[in-house]
């Protein structure tokens, strides 16, 4: 009789404990297998992103520095800034001569100048967004391969989309940028013979013609074919920001605008992933949930 026997009561429970143990362990370690697979999941998916995003980055990067913003209406709007396409054509490379040439042609063009860079910032701004697209698009053709990946996509519909207010965020961080452009051509111009040739051109019109040069490319001359009209016209943006700032500072301040402009880049693609970013979230484990349950598995051993 168990209600008798204290030491029949402990052995009943003893085989019972154990057995409970035993079929304990093989369900604990298929949970950790499933923990695992959990983790490459999202790896995957992650990874998935990051290269898309990635990409998109390197592609963008190269567009806002390579001549690609400084196409149709942004050239139409430098024509009418330097006032013909002949503008730089055949300029003569001393200081004199280059800046009596565009000072009789520059100043007192504020509307033009705000035109211009208007139409620098618009071309940035395409340029995000097709790329913050082709980034989203990619990312969920991807993960729709994926036996994984399918499920996520149609817990979350709108993943194909870029966030609500994308557009108005690209327009602000690039008014931004040129924002700080003007900062730092005034704070640079405070010799007093830039600025002279500053409050000659106007700080918009100096302003402009640097946002030009960065996105053309280094030695603003970006990708065009030397001996080009593009080229030759380049090549005197940069002869002219020499005349007003010298080589050197030229150099840093248009070093300075490319990053700040890459950076502006980064940070809008990264707002641009953010919703896959919270697709993830969603499906997230914690790395060491498998360890953890083998862990458990162990010291469950050391019991029987």
């Amino acid at each position: 009789n168990l209600g008798r026997s204290p030491r029949a009561r402990t052995a009943v429970l003893e085989r019972t404990l154990q057995g409970a143990l035993a079929s304990v362990r093989p369900q604990t370690e298929v949970l950790a297998d499933c923990a695992e697979e959990q983790v490459r999941a999202y790896r995957e998916l992650q990874e998935a992103a990051e290269g898309s995003f990635g990409a998109a980055g390197r592609r963008l990067g190269e567009a806002l520095v390579a001549d690609k913003v400084l196409r149709g209406e942004v050239q139409a709007r430098w024509q009418d800034f330097v006032g013909t396409g002949q503008f730089f054509r055949g300029l003569e490379p001393t200081v004199s001569r280059l800046r009596d040439r565009i000072t009789s042609a520059v100043t007192g063009r504020r509307d033009s100048a705000d035109l211009l860079i208007q139409a620098i910032l618009s071309s940035i701004v395409v340029l995000v967004r097709e790329q913050a697209v082709r980034a989203s698009g990619s990312t969920v053709d991807t993960w729709q391969e994926l036996p994984h990946g399918r499920p996520v996509v149609e817990r979350h519909p709108g993943l194909g989309s870029l966030p609500a207010g994308f557009d108005q965020l690209c327009r602000q961080r690039a008014a931004e940028w040129a924002a700080s452009v003007e900062d730092t051509v005034r704070s640079v111009g405070q010799s007093k013979t830039a600025k002279a040739r500053i409050m000659s051109f106007g700080v918009a019109g100096v302003s402009g013609v640097l946002m030009y040069a960065v996105c053309a490319g280094a030695g603003g001359t970006g990708a065009s074919r030397a001996g080009s009209a593009e080229y030759e016209d380049r090549l005197a943006v940069h002869r002219l920001l020499n005349t007003i700032f010298g080589p050197e500072a030229t150099e840093e301040l248009a070093a300075s605008a490319r990053r700040r402009l890459l950076d502006t880049r980064l940070s809008l693609l990264s707002r641009a992933r953010e919703p896959f970013e919270d697709a993830l979230a969603s499906v997230a484990v914690s790395g060491t949930q498998a360890d953890d349950l083998r862990a458990t598995v162990r010291r469950l051993e050391g019991l029987t």
